[in-house]
């Protein structure tokens, strides 16, 4: 073991990574009454990838009425959103585990799962 020390540790094959936005990036690139999804944070240069996962935590204030889509949701955001009189909906993670964050889906199993819509 001495020999290999690249050979320690864990890899959880089962962990999801979330593109994570903070709720005073929202303020900054959206306008009042706009909805926020993947392709519009990746429109607004927040996220790389608008089929990965994303995550709106809540640093900063929000003072403008959003529609906000996102596979998690801080409480604080969650608060900040709906105190601004915008509203949240959460996403389903439809693929989980090794699926969402080692492999790569081929076309024909991203649109089973997720349909033609994207």
């Amino acid at each position: 073991v001495r020999r290999l020390p690249f050979k320690r540790g864990f890899t959880n094959i089962f962990r999801v990574d979330y593109q994570e936005v903070n709720v005073d990036m929202l303020e900054a690139r959206f306008d009042n009454g706009a909805v926020v999804n993947g392709e519009s944070l990746v429109e607004a240069g927040l996220v790389r990838d608008a089929n990965k996962p994303i995550a709106v935590l809540g640093r900063g204030d929000l003072t403008k009425k959003l529609t906000v889509h996102a596979h998690r949701i801080t409480k604080s955001a969650n608060e900040k959103i709906e105190k601004a009189g915008g509203s949240v909906e959460k996403l389903e993670l439809k693929v989980t585990g090794a699926l969402a964050t080692v492999k790569k889906l081929r076309k024909v199993d991203y649109e089973r799962l997720y349909g033609d819509d994207k």
